[in-house]
């Protein structure tokens, strides 16, 4: 069914959020806030350092943590 409304977890690919700890995959860090919740965050692109204060796009949900790409200004 084409019409049903995503929920909780389904519905975060294509939200907005603000990075609040700086996203770098190699170290291992990053946290961002998406609708006034907090989530572990990684970059889509492999070696991309995402800085704070930064507006992302989630990607795409796996596990606890999401993974997101910059929104360019």
């Amino acid at each position: 069914n084409n019409s049903r409304e995503k929920t909780n977890v389904n519905s975060m690919a294509g939200k907005e959020g603000k990075v609040i700890e700086t996203i770098d995959n190699f170290n291992g860090t990053g946290r961002v806030m998406i609708a006034g919740m907090e989530w572990t965050a990684r970059s889509v692109k492999e070696n991309n350092v995402i800085g704070l204060d930064s507006r992302i796009m989630v990607k795409q949900v796996e596990g606890v943590k999401v993974l997101v790409d910059i929104i360019e200004e």
